[in-house]
């Protein structure tokens, strides 16, 4: 509706309807878990950053995996179609292969 047309109100707000967001699934709680972690190891390399507690983080590029692949099951997304299931699991693997290979990446 456009502002010349004769019953054009300029203070009327429209109304967009969303879905209801339904509960979180164990996915999205996996991903809540990975935030979690990640913001204790931001946290203890923080505090081995200003000498406060000795925890040997000199990096804090193991963080990052924990942020992408949290955020990444975080999403909100309609329900999942049956056929895009096996996908979804097949991310979920490879963020898991992700995790356990972490260690090898910072290993001496």
């Amino acid at each position: 509706m456009g502002y010349r047309q004769s019953n054009f109100d300029p203070l009327a707000t429209q109304t967009t309807v969303h879905p209801i967001a339904r509960p979180f699934d164990r996915w999205q709680w996996f991903g809540v878990l990975a935030e979690v972690v990640a913001l204790a190891l931001l946290l203890l390399f923080f505090a081995d950053r200003t000498h406060i507690l000795r925890t040997g983080f000199d990096s804090p590029v193991f963080i990052f995996p924990f942020v992408f692949g949290g955020s990444f099951l975080l999403r909100r997304d309609p329900e999942l179609a049956p056929g895009t299931l096996g996908e979804r699991k097949w991310q979920m693997f490879m963020i898991l292969i992700g995790f356990a290979l972490l260690p090898l990446a910072f290993g001496e």
